[in-house]
């Protein structure tokens, strides 16, 4: 199931919910308006929503500025994701999403600690390619444990002070510009 943007992603939570409860009572999107604005910590607040939202979804391209913490932890079906405008992903935002491997993330700013560790099957990041200065990575943890990374593509323009600045360095080989 692939998913352009929270709007269908609470319709078909909703559905799912009704369908569950047998409820026939009208779940829509629109009563989640401040989750629209940004993705709330643990993907949805209950286990039972966290677990379908973990088990179904597979692509997500997003318009929030911020991702909290926890926001996608344990997606296991989630391959693909695309924020065009976020600029900062909270700490375990993608904590293992093991089926994840492509992120990009063209306008960031900051990554926190842990925000893609053992997503196993990471390969390439885009970060920061719309952006004229380093994107801030708050410890070296972040892509902790992801043994399939290949490629964090960097503005060519920056290459040299990603991988000089403090916790890129632990990525630096890593590093290509674009």
């Amino acid at each position: 199931m692939t998913h352009t943007n929270l709007r269908s992603l609470f319709t078909d939570i909703a559905n799912a919910v009704r369908a569950k409860t047998g409820s026939s009572a009208p779940i829509v999107a629109d009563a989640f308006p401040s989750a629209i604005a940004d993705i709330p910590t643990g993907g949805g607040g209950s286990e039972e929503l966290d677990g379908l939202i973990m088990r179904t979804l597979t692509s997500f391209t997003g318009s929030q500025s911020y991702i909290d913490t926890y926001a996608f932890t344990g997606c296991s079906s989630l391959t693909t994701v695309s924020f065009p405008v976020c600029t900062n992903i909270g700490s375990n935002a993608f904590f293992v999403c093991s089926k994840l491997s492509m992120v990009s993330f063209p306008e960031c700013t900051n990554i926190n600690t842990y925000a893609f560790a053992s997503c196993s099957s990471l390969i390439e990041i885009t970060v920061g390619t719309d952006y004229s200065s380093v994107c801030y990575l708050s410890n070296s943890n972040a892509f902790s444990k992801c043994s399939a990374l290949t490629s964090i593509y960097v503005p060519a323009s920056l290459l040299t002070a990603y991988q000089t600045s403090t916790n890129w360095t632990y990525y630096s080989s890593k590093l290509v510009g674009v």
